[in-house]
């Protein structure tokens, strides 16, 4: 399989990319390069010199920032086909935020300096990153409305709807996942504290919709857990 095949068949899945057309993103691969790294790998630091972006492809980032007192701020995490630190092409400035591995990683560099080199030489494409942006902007307003709208356990609920269709267990009688995050980690991912998280789970468990046994999670009423990542 060519190390680009996941892009390469899923790349309009990427608002930034979504509207190229393939020889357009086999220009913007031919000077991609492919990087894999381990488990708590770090993939930049705060402040460092930007020098491109990159896409996820396997694996799972966090972005997070260090408090004086050492503790970390988790502001996204980032599953295959997102992208991680695009906002400096565009912004300028250094990274931004610390990211690193959680899993082992595989990753796409695409370099800053021959992207923007692209964009100059073709107005064309730079209109349809336009219009990519715009599809980002999009689906952002709509997880910040999820997050004003939506109360932490339909959030909650949501999450776990999503992941089990991930993992194609929607016609299971119980669908089960072994959740591979800290409970901190999906707490940030749905914008609250861990502390909250845990009453979430809490009253789902007491309402018998899902069981938990540390990370391994049983849904007992799935039909119910739908219904609560509608509300």
């Amino acid at each position: 399989m060519p190390k680009h095949a996941l892009l390469a068949t899923n790349y309009r899945a990427i608002p930034l990319f979504s509207e190229l057309d393939a020889s357009e993103l086999d220009e913007i691969l031919s000077f991609s390069i492919l990087k894999e790294v381990e488990r708590g790998a770090r993939i930049f630091s705060e402040g460092d010199p930007y020098s491109g972006f990159f896409v996820v492809l396997g694996g799972a980032v966090k972005v997070f920032k260090e408090t004086r007192d050492g503790k970390e701020l988790i502001l996204h995490l980032l599953r295959p086909l997102s992208l991680l630190a695009e906002v400096p092409l565009f912004e300028g400035g250094n990274y931004p935020a610390n990211a690193e591995a959680m899993e082992k990683t595989e990753l796409l560099y695409i370099d800053k300096n021959r992207f923007i080199e692209c964009l100059d030489a073709s107005p064309k494409l730079m209109r349809k990153m336009l219009v990519g942006l715009a599809k980002k902007v999009r689906v952002l307003s709509e997880q910040l409305e999820n997050l004003t709208l939506h109360d932490v356990t339909s959030r909650l609920a949501r999450f776990l709807v999503s992941e089990i269709a991930k993992a194609h267990r929607e016609e299971l009688a119980e669908p089960f996942l072994s959740l591979k995050l800290q409970w901190s980690v999906i707490a940030a991912q749905l914008g609250t504290a861990r502390e909250t998280l845990s009453r979430s789970l809490k009253r789902l468990q007491s309402s018998k919709i899902i069981k938990l046994n540390g990370h391994s999670l049983t849904v007992l009423d799935y039909q119910k857990l739908r219904e609560l990542a509608q509300q």
